[in-house]
């Protein structure tokens, strides 16, 4: 399976989540998390499920699926022990051109999602293409070891820095230039000693060197 690597803004857009169990109550926190307006439609609901619902006030139905759920929808995960109605929602929702994952089904979907670790604007995600899911969350716990929490905090700083080289550097290679100059002689070397970078002398003097 070929895969193009994307990452969602999911802000102001509807999400639908076909299933009341802790999959789904997993699927369900990540589009929370991508800042998805999130439904969940399910006969029967985990303790789990009834968490986030209520934790998060989400529209819900206790009710099997029905095609009528898919109006105003942009993304759609299912996540339910019924194969047949994976099908029936792989059809309605292809026939709309939504996004649509079945968990566990990548036959089913036109889109995976990845295992995922934050460190708050910094987002890695990790995917085996469907293959062997469990091995994304290994890499991905075993990258969470490496890359701990100052990798997160330091990109508010950063996000600063860009703005200004973006002013002082209008020439995309110069300012490219002085990005790698900035983060390889003093961000990352801090970072990978777990520490977290100081950019006051940095930002009062010349970045690009």
């Amino acid at each position: 399976m070929k895969l193009y690597p994307v990452h969602l803004k999911l802000e102001g857009k509807r999400a639908l989540v076909v299933g009341g169990g802790e999959v789904a109550s997993v699927k369900a926190r990540a589009l929370l998390e991508g800042g998805a307006e999130v439904k969940i439609v399910a006969p029967e609901y985990s303790e789990s499920m009834r968490g986030l619902i209520e934790t998060f006030r989400l529209s819900f139905a206790q009710r099997p699926f029905s095609v009528e759920d898919l109006s105003d929808i942009w993304v759609v995960v299912a996540a339910t022990d019924d194969p047949e109605l994976h099908e029936l929602i792989f059809r309605e929702a292809t026939a709309r051109n939504l996004l649509l994952c079945v968990a566990d089904d990548p036959a089913h979907s036109n889109f995976i999602v990845p295992a995922v670790l934050r460190r708050d604007a910094l987002l890695v995600t990790v995917s085996t293409s469907g293959k062997a899911p469990a091995l994304a969350v290994r890499i991905r716990d075993y990258l969470g070891e490496i890359l701990g929490e100052p990798y997160g905090q330091i990109l508010e700083r950063l996000g600063g820095v860009r703005e200004r080289l973006k002013r002082e550097h209008p020439d995309f290679a110069r300012r490219r230039e002085a990005w790698y100059r900035l983060l390889d002689a003093e961000v990352m070397p801090q970072l990978r000693r777990g520490e977290m970078p100081s950019l006051d002398q940095l930002d009062s003097r010349e970045t690009a060197g």
